[in-house]
């Protein structure tokens, strides 16, 4: 009976990623990334608010979730560039995706609807965000939820994911894969650069144009920072299944990466490059990504300790839901304490009540969807196996998020 207890409590109490090959450093990267977003919503809003004040680099951890979006999600469509394996199924691709991020986010827009208020408005703001366009329609840009306005362009770049991965094979019929894939990477910054410069212009007021390409709620604005994912999970798999390297090197490569990205993070910090506007943070998050993946045991280990995991594996219905837990929670005699000790408060809130919160709702709307989403990878792994190359120093790659 205890060994069955025992039994249950690791395969359900234990959230799981649901990824077919799972990366646990990345899981603590999560966890890093929410841990941003939460320091910056505790702060966020208040009265004493500065924007150039430390807990503005939460900020940041939205480049660090596109960061790794990029990188995970780009792993199959980077071995299929180096010859691996066939072409990956865009359609199941899609379907993937939407049983990782449609129910809990759904669920939360039928929760937030009954709410209410029940008005004509608010049905079309429900019906836009339902979609994952309600970043084309301005007022429903950030009418429900200060952050589903990410999971627009999260799933706006799901359905440029394919095709920017066959721009590169056929840029790769005529120079090497690693050539192929930056000149793409490079074409994505150079288009979010543009965007950048358009965000300050009258452009940005206009309806739909606005929203949709010229500010920083829209996709093109991200484009550079899921470059920098895609830049690295291209290094990652030619590091870990094409070319010859000791593990030595990769200890060396990985090491300096994440040195590498940790200065550039720090130096972002600083007056002189505080407002740059190239996609910096996401090449500094790539560089930490690299490190955490192939880098020092050390560094691995801090990323895979249990603690860090937990709060990752959590970490997306935490970040649907934390804003909401601050809307219920931040009252009373909380609004009166000073600056320092309501930020301290809210995060104390966020840690507790969010993360039960967080608990309940991956158990509820995304634990069970995890089996289908297996079911569909096995169903392709059986009509079609895999190639699979062992020349590099790691044999065993994960293939899909």
């Amino acid at each position: 009976m205890l060994a069955s207890a025992r039994t249950w409590i690791r395969d359900r109490a234990w959230p799981d990623s649901g990824a077919v090959s799972p990366i646990p450093a990345l899981d603590g990267l999560r966890a890093v990334a929410i841990l941003l977003v939460l320091v910056f919503h505790a702060a966020f809003r208040l009265r004493q608010y500065r924007a150039d004040s430390i807990f503005s680099v939460g900020y940041t951890g939205i480049h660090l979730f596109f960061v790794l979006s990029g990188f995970l999600l780009f792993l199959p469509f980077a071995r299929w560039l180096y010859g691996i394996q066939r072409r990956p199924s865009s359609l199941l691709f899609f379907k993937r995706r939407l049983l990782r991020v449609g129910p809990a986010y759904w669920a939360s827009l039928v929760i937030i609807f009954l709410a209410g208020p029940h008005v004509a408005s608010r049905l079309v703001d429900v019906a836009a965000h339902a979609t994952f366009f309600q970043n084309l329609y301005g007022p429903a840009v950030f009418s429900l939820d200060g952050v589903f306005y990410t999971l627009a362009i999260e799933f706006q770049f799901y359905l440029c994911l394919p095709l920017l991965a066959a721009a590169m094979v056929l840029l790769a019929r005529f120079v090497p894969p690693l050539v192929a894939a930056t000149a793409v990477a490079l074409g994505m910054i150079v288009l979010s650069e543009i965007d950048h410069v358009l965000t300050n212009t009258h452009l940005a007021a206009v309806p739909v144009v606005g929203t949709a390409l010229v500010t920083d709620s829209a996709l093109p604005y991200w484009l550079g920072t899921f470059a920098s994912g895609i830049a690295a999970s291209v290094l990652y798999v030619g590091i870990a299944s094409v070319w010859r390297l000791s593990r030595g090197s990769l200890v060396l490569i990985g090491g300096g990466a994440a040195a590498g990205g940790l200065l550039l993070w720090l130096s972002l910090r600083t007056p002189t490059m505080a407002h740059l506007p190239l996609p910096l943070y996401g090449a500094a998050y790539a560089g930490i990504l690299l490190g955490a993946v192939i880098g020092p045991a050390w560094l691995r280990a801090v990323f895979e300790s249990k603690p860090l995991r937990f709060v990752g594996l959590v970490s997306y219905s935490l970040y649907i839901w934390h804003l909401g837990v601050l809307k219920i929670f931040d009252r009373g005699p909380l609004l009166h304490l000073s600056f320092g000790l309501h930020v301290a408060a809210r995060l104390v809130i966020l840690l507790t009540v969010g993360l039960v919160v967080a608990y309940i709702s991956y158990q509820l709307t995304e634990r069970p969807f995890m089996a289908a989403r297996q079911r569909a990878q096995d169903q392709r792994r059986a009509s079609a196996p895999e190639r699979t190359v062992t020349t590099g120093v790691m044999s065993e790659l994960p293939a899909r998020p």
